[in-house]
């Protein structure tokens, strides 16, 4: 009975730390940072070039800051409720499209100068032209709610920032950004790092800065 009463407390320890994400942290490590994707970039079948490495915790950058339509953009800086770090997608050279606390909006491209640490991710599996349909998609959600409950993935009604995307590539292509890092159960959930996690098979790293996770 004894066995049983603290697995059932472990349990419940696991879930909280998993639900709270503000301890959530990815071992430092190397991170390969790639060109960016061209016109002529046909998916899993083109390979991009390596233009550098970033040791995470260390202060370096690497790649040029991206503009083009349908890259998807984290820091670490800021903290919506108990999500730590952010999200967005660029829609074009001067605005991004992300969701905060008043809901989906379209803001001001400036994080290579508002963010202390930041990088720039794209996805394996798509055309530029795919990604920029992405963003074209996480536009038309604009004006719906911030989603609070970020277990409930599946929401369309109501967006978290790292949802957003998520939902973007998985209801247009059928792609899954979602690394399991935060599931638990059956409950899913996706956070702004795993965008960048070394565990992800999907996204390559085309620009770093001070990248801290």
């Amino acid at each position: 009975m004894k066995k049983n009463k603290m697995k059932f407390i472990l349990c419940i320890m696991t879930m909280c730390f998993c639900i709270t994400y503000t301890n959530v942290c990815y071992a430092a490590g190397k991170y390969t940072v790639y060109s960016d994707k061209t016109k002529t970039y046909k998916g899993v079948k083109t390979a991009l070039k390596s233009i550098g490495k970033v040791v995470s915790n260390k202060a370096k950058t690497v790649g040029k800051y991206p503009t083009r339509k349908g890259v998807i953009l984290v820091t670490s800086t800021g903290k919506i409720a108990n999500v730590v770090g952010h999200s967005a997608i660029i829609y074009s050279k001067g605005y991004i499209i992300e969701s905060v606390e008043k809901g989906v909006v379209v803001s001001r491209n400036n994080w290579k100068s508002t963010k202390k640490n930041m990088a720039a991710v794209t996805v394996r599996k798509t055309t530029i032209n795919q990604d920029s349909k992405v963003s074209d998609w996480c536009k038309k959600q604009k004006g719906k709610k911030y989603n609070y409950n970020y277990y409930s993935i599946n929401s369309k009604g109501s967006y978290y920032c790292s949802q957003l995307i998520w939902a973007g590539y998985k209801n247009l292509y059928n792609i899954n950004l979602n690394t399991k890092y935060y599931d638990v159960g059956s409950k899913k959930a996706i956070g702004p790092y795993e965008f960048v996690s070394k565990t992800s098979s999907v996204v390559y790293p085309i620009y770093m800065k001070n990248w801290n996770r």
